[in-house]
């Protein structure tokens, strides 16, 4: 693959500019770890409607401002010291971010982007119609469409900037290439958010933006799911899921930097002698004595919300959800236009709300219902827990199966368990504000409509 001149992508580098990111929602340096936490919060305000839950599309450019990560991505895109970016995404239409990974490709930095094969191709394309040199960025579709044998998505959702043009293992390094990586800083992200329009600014999100030495385990982590990606899209085989996780499994035994105590990673698919987000889940939850704040998207598992939240309540913990309002209106008569939940969704909110004392809040995020004035369909997207003030669960998946590998080999996906202090307090304060423009059941426009009975819902 021909590179440009190191001299002639300087000068490129030179010449591109891109505003600097608004500050952070909250950052702070831990150990080896530097991070940030950024929250899609959009500014919203229209007649009639709920100020700062309820956008149209005339909100975009504003929040895409306001929250700052289309730019600290295109911040990492244009260092000069970055060498290769990989991602991986379950879609990806963001267009700002597009044309910085095109600009990376002149730079002559490596670009390898993994999407479900379900948007692989049309991205593909859209590179090759629309970058001045797309020689250097590769796409790559994982996943098998739902309604097929072995139907899984690739959903993980990262960001990953490297000072390498070729992703190496501390493992793989000889004794000069280990010196360099022990002073090379890799970047990587943690969101619930895709690369699309509405994930970097209507959407409500949350990213993690981390950085730390190449060498470090929690980095080594990473490459290693990024390194397992690419031996899958090597393999012919028709379900790569096993194949990944005995390939990931294998490259982090041979880590060697010690892990940390207050970080947990975990990655989907996993073997059976690997631990799951699940159990991390469970273990988290079954220690949590005082609240527990939930923000999610989707919530179809019984065995999270009966035995899980629903036990977590019974021992007297505090429970507190946030659910997009498309929930709500799904299981009511004339609820208006819903997007992207099912009957599964349903019955977890109505078992929290028949069973239990937990408190469910919705985001009235419905703009789908004007599209003739913009609307669109913007989405409470969140997927966290926060436990005590003292364990943060975060990552891409949704509360599903499939997402937390409960059964079967699951998505490709990706989270955390964190129990660095100031992280696990800027969420809960993010929980907070989510919390201020949410909505309870009984002032909501719609919220005493009738229900609809279980089984006429129908759905998935």
């Amino acid at each position: 693959m021909l590179k440009k001149s190191l001299a002639t992508s300087m000068l490129l580098l030179a010449t591109t500019t891109f505003a600097a990111p608004s500050a952070p929602f909250a950052s702070g340096v831990s150990g080896d770890l530097s991070w940030e936490v950024r929250f899609n919060l959009p500014r919203c305000q229209h007649d009639g409607q709920r100020t700062d839950a309820w956008c149209l599309s005339s909100d975009q450019r504003a929040a895409t401002k306001k929250n700052g990560v289309a730019d600290k991505l295109k911040e990492w895109a244009y260092d000069k010291n970055i060498k290769s970016l990989h991602l991986a995404y379950f879609s990806f239409s963001n267009k700002t971010i597009r044309y910085a990974l095109c600009k990376a490709s002149e730079y002559g930095k490596n670009v390898n982007v993994y999407l479900d094969q379900s948007n692989a191709m049309d991205l593909e394309y859209w590179f090759e119609d629309n970058c001045n040199d797309a020689s250097n960025i590769k796409v790559t579709g994982l996943g098998v469409p739902f309604g097929s044998e072995g139907g899984h998505l690739q959903h993980a959702k990262v960001f990953m900037a490297s000072e390498s043009s070729e992703l190496k293992t501390f493992e793989e390094m000889n004794s000069e290439e280990r010196a360099q990586a022990q002073q090379r800083k890799l970047k990587f992200t943690s969101s619930s958010a895709n690369m699309s329009s509405n994930g970097l600014a209507l959407h409500f999100e949350n990213w993690m933006f981390l950085e730390t030495n190449e060498n470090k385990n929690l980095a080594q982590q990473n490459i290693c799911m990024f390194k397992s990606f690419g031996s899958v899209s090597n393999a012919v085989i028709a379900d790569t899921r096993q194949f990944f996780a005995e390939q990931y499994e294998k490259c982090i035994k041979k880590i060697e930097d010690r892990k940390r105590k207050d970080i947990d990673f975990y990655v989907v698919p996993a073997t059976k002698s690997m631990p799951r987000p699940f159990d991390g889940m469970k273990n988290m939850i079954y220690k949590t004595r005082e609240y527990l704040r939930i923000g999610i998207h989707r919530l179809t598992t019984s065995s999270v919300y009966k035995w899980l939240i629903g036990g977590a309540d019974r021992r007297g913990v505090d429970v507190k959800v946030i659910m997009d309002d498309d929930t709500l209106r799904t299981g009511i008569y004339n609820g208006g236009d819903a997007h992207d939940v099912g009957v599964n969704d349903v019955k977890a909110y109505r078992f929290l709300r028949d069973k239990t004392d937990t408190e469910v809040s919705f985001m009235e995020t419905n703009a789908v219902t004007m599209p003739s004035l913009g609307g669109v369909p913007h989405l409470f997207h969140n997927k966290f827990i926060v436990a005590d003030g003292k364990a943060l669960f975060q990552g891409a998946g949704n509360f599903t199966g499939r997402a937390l590998n409960s059964y079967g080999h699951g998505n490709y996906e990706q989270f955390y368990i964190i129990r660095v202090p100031e992280i696990v307090e800027a969420y809960e304060k993010g929980w907070n504000e989510l919390r201020k423009r949410s909505t309870l059941r009984a002032d909501h426009p719609v919220g005493d409509n009738q229900d609809i009975d279980i089984d006429d819902l129908g759905g998935f």
